[in-house]
């Protein structure tokens, strides 16, 4: 479907002793290989909706995904077909249909059953005016699910929904390996040091010492990864459905220690009342 490959004719005058002239072919993705990453695609489109928050055109979702506009717009137009993306004849901009917006409510419901958790971290983020990321570990990253902006204009941060940031140099990550036991820790810090080859290597029983002192804390400190100056406090949340999370606070580093304690019961409200603990 997205395979640009094709041919290239030979002169048009008659040569019978040498036949018309192809382009090789592209060595093809095996099919499964291919289905996957349309699929992939597709749902990094939705997830772009959730961090503009407003109609996309084409040439728009092609930039901010880095694709090709030919293969956006294929998409797009299966999507649409599917009842997945509605487009305004008008404007000829797309947004996510009503089908897609109910496609996880249902999750959403029995996660947060005391009322929207979007709508809490977006109030915490421009409360505090600060940077609100929603994460879950993905191997040895945390991927970060939603964030929510002071400004609301995602371009002002250096971070967005789906990126990943290895869980050792990051606050979520920290609380997020706070509930696994010290074995299973020191295992996941091996492997994310053996990953990195040296390079963001931490020793493992200094992070183990770090860890003890941040669970007896109930929360976590560490220098934003994405933002430069800022910092991040993190404090997980109580696993629901098998579901693992945290949420961080991404402020300047000026702002800390004199705001430490405040932000930190911000962040216990958004625990409590949002995630139902």
């Amino acid at each position: 479907m997205f395979n640009d490959a094709g041919y290239i004719n030979a002169d048009s005058g008659p040569q019978p002793r040498h036949p018309a002239v192809r382009r090789p072919r592209a060595r093809s993705q095996p099919p499964h290989e291919s289905v996957v990453k349309s699929a992939t695609r597709a749902l990094e489109i939705i997830e772009l909706f959730a961090v503009h928050r407003h109609p996309l055109s084409v040439t728009e979702i092609a930039n901010a995904l880095a694709i090709p506009q030919s293969s956006s717009s294929v998409l797009l137009q299966a999507m649409n077909r599917a009842g997945f993306i509605d487009r305004d004849r008008q404007t000829r901009k797309y947004l996510p249909s009503v089908r897609s917006v109910f496609l996880g409510n249902w999750i959403h419901d029995t996660l947060f059953r005391r009322g929207s958790l979007l709508r809490a971290l977006d109030t915490l983020s421009e409360t505090t005016g600060a940077n609100v990321r929603l994460g879950v570990r993905n191997g040895i990253h945390v991927q970060y699910v939603h964030v929510s902006w002071p400004t609301g204009n995602p371009d002002e941060a250096g971070l967005h929904p789906g990126m990943t940031v290895p869980i050792c140099h990051d606050a979520l990550g920290v609380m997020l390996l706070a509930s696994e036991n010290d074995r299973d820790i020191r295992g996941i810090v091996r492997h994310a040091n053996a990953v990195a080859g040296g390079t963001g290597a931490v020793n493992v029983a200094a992070f183990l010492d770090d860890l003890q002192r941040d669970r007896g804390c109930g929360f976590a400190e560490r220098e934003d990864q994405c933002v430069p100056g800022d910092q991040v406090l993190a404090v997980r949340l109580p696993m629901q459905l098998g579901v693992s999370a945290a949420i961080g606070l991404g402020v300047a580093a000026g702002r800390l220690p004199g705001e430490r304690a405040g932000l930190l019961r911000l962040l216990d409200v958004v625990v409590k009342d949002a995630w139902g603990a």
